[in-house]
């Protein structure tokens, strides 16, 4: 048996789910935390339907929005860190591409609910 026959896309996703705030988790990362050289966990993940970085962003998006959701403060600089986002910049970027409006504005509607 391979180290990538004990690889599951759950155990995947909860290893990426557990590092999401290191700006650094990559592909390589991940191969190497499981087992796997980088080409072999690219090909497993195709073969799942999954992109690996497209992945990662979406879940960094995802945790960020429900952090930011429950924050009694506007998000800032250290709110976009912790989602793994290289900065505030980052962070409003993926909001203004996924949702059509920046964090802040996000944040705000949310709040007036």
């Amino acid at each position: 048996m391979s180290p990538g026959d004990r690889v599951t896309l759950p155990r995947l996703r909860g290893y990426i789910r557990a590092h999401l705030g290191d700006p650094a988790l990559s592909a390589e990362r991940i191969a190497d935390a499981n087992g796997l050289p980088v080409a072999a966990l690219r090909r497993w993940a195709a073969a799942g339907g999954v992109d690996l970085e497209r992945w990662i962003a979406a879940e960094r998006l995802r945790a960020a929005r429900e952090a930011i959701r429950s924050a009694a403060a506007p998000p800032d600089e250290a709110s976009a860190l912790r989602a793994g986002f290289t900065g505030y910049d980052a962070l409003n970027r993926a909001f203004l591409d996924s949702y059509g409006i920046g964090v802040r504005q996000w944040w705000e509607i949310r709040h007036e609910q």
